[in-house]
């Protein structure tokens, strides 16, 4: 089992030192993060990175679909995602 879009968003938070124990992150703060993951990842795609993450066809996926990122990418996804979030 792959990580959840919801955990990989949370990691990525936690990268950046926003973790729930110190902060609260509301739903739409999560969403946020998951829709730039998903525009992330929809990129990587494009340009032949392909990890069978199922970019979100509706404006809010759940935080509990699966990524099905393989665990050797996690870190990948996890330290750009922090990248792209950390100016936010």
């Amino acid at each position: 089992m792959s990580y959840t879009k919801g955990e990989l968003a949370y990691s990525a938070l936690e990268e950046i030192g926003i973790a729930e124990y110190e902060f609260d992150i509301s739903v739409e703060q999560r969403q946020s993060v998951i829709r730039k993951m998903d525009s992330m990842l929809a990129e990587w795609s494009a340009k032949g990175i392909h990890f069978g993450y199922p970019t979100s066809k509706i404006q809010n996926s759940s935080p509990d679909d699966d990524s099905y990122v393989p665990d050797w990418a996690w870190e990948a996804v996890i330290s750009n995602l922090a990248i792209r979030i950390a100016p936010s």
